[in-house]
Order: structure tokens, then C-alpha cells, then sequence
């Protein structure tokens, strides 16, 4: 394959050779709050993140994905970052024969229940791994942030509750991938594989849930179309492949998913007030209400798993 290359300078601030790409032609398969993926031909697929994202964040994730391979998870390992016209930087990968779980589902949402039970078994894969002690970043840190950027500032006593629950989680040194949902996973061959792992931390699983919950549950709470925008397939496709997620990961019992699902849904509010505030969006009056709501009803926020 044959590309023309542009200098950029790298995060150690030396000047290197990065290829330059065109995705003229080329189809987008995923999309995402940060990035956009691309089949650009029959043997490889480019992550094209958004304006906001440096070259130190896409070299971020490729650190990160190494490491996630070293501990045995089935990552895809980017092997270059390519500069791609009209946008920004990108990430290349060999995934020959694979579509993202999002894809599969969109073409036969009969099957969704099938994926969910594939999802949740790398879930439970992901966090039952564990790393040495400030291997990486902490997960409870993040939905601190969560807070202190949003419902912290529209009423400070909840945001003040909120992060004594979080600071009061045990301390824990399994891993929470930080942006888990069927867009970031691709089925090849029959196996599941990640391509975003640039938000891996440790921390509890609820971490996970909360953007489970956020991206099939609480968008779709919002505008219903937002769903089959990003997701590529309807709102109640995206219920049922929870629902069904929940199921594999917990087992049946009803009173363990609720429990699982109102901390999950206590979270993902949380980190949706947070994402509108910081875009300069108005917060939806229903948020705040449901997070204190949610807050009186839920007694902690650890999910076993």
C-alpha cells in the first residue's frame, strides 16, 4: 500500500515520518464520542479521532492496547499512526474479515442476545484481570471528575454525597476499560476483539455499567434517534441487548440486575451532566432529579462481578 508521508513532531518533540491517508471512498463502520472508525480496504481499518485529540492521545491508546496484550486481552494493537487528510490523526489496524459488534447487530438484531452474552463474557474477562498497583490510571478518579465537572456545580451538597459514596468504593486493582460498548469491539472469526483501550484504568466495574447503561439506556432516554445514529440499530434493539447483557454477566435474578442497573444509571446521569456541561449544552431538568433520586435509593455503588 502505497502512501505519502507528512512530518509531525512527536510527543518527545523530535521530528518523525508519519503517512498521510485519504479516506476518500472509504466507509465508516463505527463511530464514537471521540473517534470514527473506517474500513479503509480489505485488510485494514483506520480510528480517526476528532479535533480535540492530540498526537499524544492516539500514541495514549497505542500504549495502552500494548499493555492489554501483554495481560491478555484480546486487543487490537494499532501498528502506526497515519495522518489523515481533512481531519486529524488516526490509527491503523490489521482486522482482516471483521466487523464491529455493532454492525452484526444492526444486520441481524435477532441475534442481539447472542452478542450481549459475548460482551458480557469479555466483560467479566476484563475485570477479572488485575495489575500491579499504579500500573494504570484509577478508575474512581474519573468519576470524581464526573462530578466535580457537572452535578457538583449545579448543586454542590448532592455532588458532595455523590463523592463521598466514590471515595468510600475499596480500593481495587482490576481493570475497568473505561469506554466499553459494541462500536469499540470487533467479532473476528467468531472472537471478540477491542480497539479502544486509551481509558483502561482500575477501579470497580460500575465504571463499565455506567456507560453500558449510558449508551443503550440513557441517550436513548433523550432522543431515542441517537441511538441508531451512533449504535446503528433502534432504541429497543439497544434495551434488549442490555437487558440480555445484564443477564449473562449476573445471571437471571431480577432483584441483582435492578440493583446492578440503578447504580449503573446513578453514574451514567452523573456522567451525563458532566459531558453537557463541559459542551455548553443546557442539563435537562430530569437529571438532576433522577441523580437525586437515585442517590437516596442506592446504598453503595460497589458491582460484584
Amino acid at each position: 500500500m502505497d502512501v505519502p508521508e507528512a512530518k509531525a513532531a512527536s510527543a518527545c518533540g523530535k521530528n518523525r515520518v508519519i503517512r498521510e491517508i485519504s479516506l476518500s471512498g472509504c466507509r465508516m463502520i463505527g463511530k464514537g464520542d471521540k473517534a470514527s472508525v473506517y474500513r479503509y480496504d480489505d485488510e485494514l481499518v483506520i480510528k480517526v479521532y476528532n479535533g480535540k485529540s492530540t498526537l499524544q492521545d492516539v500514541e495514549r491508546e497505542i500504549e495502552m492496547s500494548r499493555k492489554a496484550f501483554v495481560l491478555g486481552l484480546p486487543t487490537a494493537i494499532s501498528f502506526g499512526i497515519v495522518k489523515v487528510e481533512g481531519h486529524g490523526y488516526g490509527s491503523m489496524f490489521e482486522l482482516l474479515e471483521a466487523d464491529t459488534v455493532s454492525q452484526l447487530i444492526a444486520r441481524h438484531p435477532e441475534d442481539a442476545g447472542i452478542y450481549a452474552a459475548e460482551m458480557a463474557g469479555l466483560a467479566k474477562r476484563i475485570h477479572h484481570t488485575e495489575v500491579r498497583p499504579g500500573t494504570l490510571r484509577d478508575g474512581q478518579k474519573i468519576m470524581e471528575e464526573w462530578i466535580d465537572t457537572g452535578i457538583g456545580r449545579i448543586n454542590p451538597a448532592l455532588g458532595t454525597r455523590l463523592l463521598k459514596m466514590i471515595r468510600e468504593l475499596p480500593e481495587t486493582c482490576r481493570i475497568v476499560h473505561g469506554d466499553f460498548h459494541t462500536g469499540n469491539v470487533f467479532r473476528r472469526r467468531g472472537e471478540l476483539m477491542l480497539i479502544d483501550m486509551d481509558r483502561m484504568g482500575t477501579g470497580n466495574p460500575v465504571v463499565d455499567f455506567s456507560l453500558l447503561y449510558l449508551a443503550y439506556i440513557g441517550f436513548g432516554e433523550l432522543d431515542p434517534g441517537s441511538i441508531k445514529e451512533y449504535m446503528g440499530f433502534s432504541y429497543e434493539t439497544a434495551k434488549e441487548f442490555y437487558r440480555r447483557f445484564c443477564e449473562a454477566y449476573f445471571g437471571a435474578g431480577e432483584e441483582r440486575i435492578r440493583e446492578a442497573s440503578g447504580k449503573a444509571a446513578l453514574m451514567c446521569y452523573t456522567r451525563m451532566v458532566s459531558r453537557l456541561m463541559r459542551e455548553g449544552r443546557a442539563v435537562p431538568e430530569m437529571l438532576p432529579r433522577k441523580i437525586e433520586e437515585l442517590a437516596g435509593e442506592v446504598r453503595d455503588l460497589v458491582i460484584c462481578e
